[in-house]
């Protein structure tokens, strides 16, 4: 089940860099998936203090945080992906 599919049938899954970026600082996810070349820094507003840094490296920040919590990380280019591109290049797949 994808991370679009799980979270609308209400399940554990975030869409786009607020959800997930909250999900990271919060340590619930189990499995981010990215665009790593997807210009994310214009949610600049949304990155949660345990993130920090400059906005240009938010994929980088997301990806270290994702380990760091031992989750999966797994990049994927928005072109082969519309979900992920609707979702603004970032999803993951929560723990709870």
């Amino acid at each position: 089940m994808t991370a679009h599919q799980r979270a609308h049938a209400g399940g554990a899954a975030a869409l786009g860099p607020e959800e997930t970026l909250g999900a990271l600082a919060e340590g619930r996810v189990a499995h981010l998936v990215l665009d790593p070349d997807h210009d994310v820094s214009s949610v600049a507003e949304w990155i949660p203090a345990s993130l920090g840094g400059p906005p240009e490296l938010l994929g980088e920040r997301a990806v270290e945080a994702a380990i760091a919590a031992a989750g999966d990380v797994s990049a994927l280019p928005t072109l082969d992906c519309k979900e992920l591109l609707d979702a603004d290049g970032m999803v993951a797949l929560l723990r709870y």
